[in-house]
């Protein structure tokens, strides 16, 4: 686990598509009768509104999604019976190898079964194609853990979110290193920190973090000599700020280099006349929790759940 958290919230600094679009076409299989699958396009978005507006039967992990642009950058999968689209995965791959759902929708609890047994196997091997190695769901209720379950997913993980409403500061970390905003030179160090100091599913690739840190509000690296040990990224929205990534290089966490970023990034936002600054950590993080809570955060009791699963690679090999 790195010191620091290693959740970089949908919505926040960096999220993007790197993924370059749909592949070209809508291929389909398929099944039996007159039920086929296949990949959507923009030519489906009425239909699919339709579907959304009406079922009782969907999952939308993030609020007020734009249908249209998701069908415009973002792989779609369908199963549809004659004329009627039944089903609908919709998944994003901004944050490869971990694709992530964004919209899952059913027409009636009739087509429960059939969407788990058919269209996520088929979304699943076509996101793998595209280089993903984990399909991941975010929270939902019990009927889509259930099928989740079924089909070989498992608790990845919870996240909870922490909330510090003061800039007190009981311990400022270490004096040794010198905290500043990251020249362009420094941006491959931190690409490589961030690899080295989170697990690969929280890994952010590099094409998004170097998107996170043009678009961060506040960006923070911990230098030691001429090395990189630290950085921190974090965004103003209102009179607030969302502390989206803290890392440090695995030779030097628990040594004060967390605190002293925080520290550092509390006086930027201070002086900002901010209110209050947010973060988010896997649950069972205790190094990462066990210095929130003692610089002055508290759980806010919002719970993010984690469903993932590992795919297969198109030849067979599991990645």
């Amino acid at each position: 686990m790195a010191e620091g958290n290693g959740v970089l919230p949908p919505g926040s600094a960096g999220e993007g598509h790197a993924d370059g679009g749909a592949p070209a076409g809508e291929e389909s299989r398929a099944t039996s009768g007159d039920e086929v699958l296949r990949q959507g396009s923009v030519r489906d978005y009425l239909p699919l509104l339709g579907l959304l507006e009406c079922s009782d039967w969907v999952h939308q992990p993030r609020e007020h999604e734009n249908l249209f642009e998701l069908l415009t950058r973002e792989p779609c999968a369908l199963l549809q019976r004659g004329r009627t689209i039944r089903a609908v995965l919709l998944s994003t791959l901004y944050r490869r190898p971990v694709a992530a759902e964004r919209i899952l929708a059913l027409r009636d609890s009739a087509d429960m079964q059939p969407t788990f047994d058919l269209l996520l196997p088929y979304a699943e091997v076509r996101l793998a194609a595209r280089g993903a190695h984990w399909m991941s769901f975010t929270n939902g209720a019990a009927w889509l853990a259930n099928g989740l379950v079924a089909h070989g997913y498992e608790l990845q993980d919870r996240v909870v979110i922490y909330r510090k409403e003061d800039w007190v500061m009981v311990r400022r970390g270490t004096p040794d290193v010198r905290v500043r905003r990251p020249t362009r030179e420094a941006l491959q160090s931190i690409v490589a920190l961030d690899a080295e100091a989170f697990e690969p599913f929280w890994q952010l690739n590099p094409t998004i973090l170097k998107q996170a840190i043009c678009d961060s509000t506040y960006c923070l690296v911990a230098e030691l000599g001429q090395e990189v040990v630290g950085y921190l990224l974090a965004e103003k929205h209102g009179d607030e700020a969302l502390i989206g990534r803290v890392g440090v290089a695995p030779a030097f966490q628990r040594q004060g280099v967390a605190t002293r970023l925080m520290a550092d990034a509390f006086a930027l936002m201070q002086r900002d006349g901010l209110k209050a600054v947010l973060l988010n950590t896997q649950e069972d993080n205790l190094p990462s929790r066990t210095l929130y809570e003692g610089l002055g955060f508290r759980l806010t009791g919002e719970v993010d759940t984690i469903w993932a699963k590992q795919l297969m690679s198109t030849s067979g090999a599991e990645q």
